[in-house]
Formats: structure tokens, sequence, C-alpha cells
């Protein structure tokens, strides 16, 4: 829109052919799709540009990494112990509540 108005006057004060203002109007037009496409993807990558930086940015911070590993170590011996103590129970009782097989308990 600007080449246009400033063509038209510089045609109109005659520093400027007619055929070099259709030529340039020309090459505008035809260059404006690619020039649009262009204009996208920089628009993109802008955009694309900042959600990066802010990945980056948290990915980089400190993480708790050790602390969470000790105590996930922690929890996983506190539950194996647990574990073994319960089985240990379970048979304790097991064997208490069963009466024993003696010969005069056994009946045909």
């Amino acid at each position: 829109a600007l080449w246009v108005w400033l063509g038209c006057q510089a045609v109109i004060d005659e520093h400027l052919r007619v055929g070099r203002f259709v030529a340039v109007l020309v090459f505008f037009f035809s260059t404006e799709t690619s020039l649009r496409d262009i204009l996208g993807s920089l628009n993109t990558m802008g955009t694309a540009s900042s959600s990066l930086r802010n990945v980056t940015q948290f990915m980089n911070m400190p993480t708790n990494l050790k602390r969470r590993m000790t105590a996930s170590r922690h929890r996983r011996r506190v539950g194996e112990d647990q574990r073994a103590q319960a089985r240990q129970q379970m048979l304790e009782d097991l064997f208490a509540i069963q009466p024993s097989m003696s010969e005069d308990t056994v009946t045909c």
C-alpha cells in the first residue's frame, strides 16, 4: 500500500516511469506470499523460542534428587522389615493355632 501511494506520486511528478512502477508493483505482489510465509515461520520460531526458554529454565533448576532417593531407600528398607515381621508373625500364629497331631486325637 505504501509503494502504491509513493509510486503514484513519483509517476505523477515524473520522477519514475510507469513501466518501472508497474514492474516493482508486480515484484511486490509476486513475493508477497513468500514474504508472508517467511514472516509466519519467524513468528512461529519466536513463539517456540519463548517456550524453549521456559523449559530450559525449568530443567536447569536445582533438584532434590538425593533427598528423595534417600527417603525412597529408607521407605523400602522399612517396608521390607515390616513384611518380614508380618511373615514371621503369621508363621508363629499358624503353628500356635494348629493342635498337635498325636495318636490320641486321630479317629477313624
